[in-house]
């Protein structure tokens, strides 16, 4: 088992989000990284009671503010 931790950083080294991704073999591909890293997003905001979203991408019709993107209506 491999761990692999990402950290979104702005220009300035500040530390946004870390994502922290488990792998079964140490042998992965760019596309299971990725996957894995849009996975674990979904799931972190399918829990969250938040309805500002922190990610990697912006989601569709959400608003980016200060404190994320904000839907405007929660949904799964």
């Amino acid at each position: 088992m491999i761990t692999l931790t990402i950290n979104d950083e702005t220009m300035t080294g500040v530390v946004q989000n870390t994502v922290e991704l488990r792998f079964a073999s140490e042998s992965v591909t760019v596309k299971d990284i990725i996957e894995a890293r849009v996975r674990a997003e979904v799931e972190k905001y399918n829990v969250s009671l938040t309805q500002f979203f922190n990610g990697l991408i912006q989601p569709t019709e959400a608003e980016r503010t200060l404190n994320g993107y904000k839907k405007r209506e929660r949904r799964p």
